[in-house]
């Protein structure tokens, strides 16, 4: 069975989780700057009455450049 979105979060850069239910924009910044890595971590809210097993789902990181 699926679960509700809204029960994944993410963090950036061990900053607060934040929930996943509609896009999120993790980060801003422009091309003049220094690169520097950026640390993703997911987490999954589960209750006792989620069935065990096996979850997969998708989530798509989108990169835009405006010139």
């Amino acid at each position: 069975s699926a679960l509700p979105a809204e029960r994944l979060t993410l963090s950036v850069n061990d900053q607060e989780y934040k929930s996943l239910d509609s896009n999120v924009l993790f980060l801003r910044g422009t091309i003049d700057k220094e690169a520097k890595p950026v640390y993703l971590r997911f987490r999954l809210t589960t209750t006792w009455k989620d069935s065990p097993g096996i979850y997969k789902g998708k989530v798509t990181i989108a990169i835009l450049n405006n010139p």
